[in-house]
């Protein structure tokens, strides 16, 4: 026995090494047909297919197909895909846009603020003159017409037109608390309601509460004034067909009137006062240019405020 273990380790000791991958000649090391499997050791399973060999995903045993990607995409669900290279984190993403929000709320809030304030004061303020106006309580001036004269007036031609008038005009204060101060008085006179015959300022004056004072308004119309416009030759050949007819000719007054009512040094209001004084009728002597007022007694006017 000794003797038959040492040929065979003669044997296996001249025995060339066979590389890995290479085959027997001999075919000593493939398993008999039909033996155990050398991975398993149990034989193959009777009435089944050989497994087929599917290449590995990605790979095709011929050229993919245009158009088709190769292999699989690397879809990163959150577990690990035993792909040999993890995708690459996402960049860090830095917002370069400034917002600067807060400011613009401040200045907003600002603009809010003053506009609101504003809209306060003014409310308090008409709050505030309306309860004094109602307290107050003022009254428009009364006016009436005590006299009207006229003198120099020429009716010849309307190249050389020329006449004058004296109005005498009381105005009363019938308000017990509160005074009236006439700023700028303007007075104009017309004839036949639309025509414009002259106009003048009167000088300012104030009236104390319950007082009344007279206005004393000169006019003076003079065709021959460049200055002046002159008088329409229609309106003089009316004028002189009413003097020749009835002896009579009708003036109308009107003033414009820029008036403030106080009450002591704390409470002011300016009004515009528009007066009319119509119907105003002078008497000619004869054929003189001079006329007085027709009736001798005052002419009430109305007022607007």
């Amino acid at each position: 026995m000794a003797s038959s273990q040492s040929d065979d380790y003669t044997h296996d000791h001249h025995q060339p090494k066979k590389e890995p991958g290479q085959s027997s000649s001999d075919g000593s090391d493939s398993p008999p047909p039909g033996g155990p499997s050398r991975a398993t050791g149990y034989p193959p399973p009777m009435g089944y297919a050989p497994p087929m060999m599917y290449p590995p995903p990605g790979q095709y045993p011929y050229p993919p197909p245009a158009g088709q990607p190769v292999g699989y995409p690397n879809y990163n669900n959150g577990y690990n895909n035993n792909y040999p290279y993890a995708q690459a984190p996402p960049t860090a993403y830095y917002n370069t846009q400034m917002y600067q929000t807060q400011p613009e709320c401040r200045i907003n809030g600002f603009l809010r603020g003053i506009i609101g304030g504003l809209v306060f004061l003014l409310i308090l303020t008409c709050a505030i003159s309306i309860f004094m106006w109602i307290i107050l309580r003022p009254v428009i001036p009364v006016f009436h017409v005590n006299n009207l004269s006229v003198s120099n007036f020429n009716l010849s031609s309307s190249p050389t037109f020329h006449a004058n008038w004296d109005a005498n005009i009381t105005v009363g204060n019938p308000n017990t608390k509160l005074k009236v101060y006439f700023d700028q008085i303007e007075v104009f006179i017309y004839y036949n309601e639309d025509d414009l015959l002259a106009t003048s300022f009167s000088n300012p004056f104030f009236l104390e509460t319950g007082g009344n004072s007279v206005v004393q308004a000169k006019l003076e119309a003079n065709n021959a004034d460049r200055k002046q416009a002159g008088v329409g030759s229609w309106v003089v050949d009316k004028m002189a067909k009413d003097k020749s007819t009835t002896g009579n000719v009708t003036f109308d007054i009107r003033m414009a009137l820029w008036s403030t009512f106080k009450s002591g040094s704390w409470w002011a209001r300016h009004v515009t006062i528009r007066v009319y004084c119509e119907d105003l009728v002078v008497s000619f002597m004869g054929n003189s240019g001079t006329a007085n007022f027709a009736n001798g007694k005052s002419k009430d006017c109305l007022v607007f405020a």
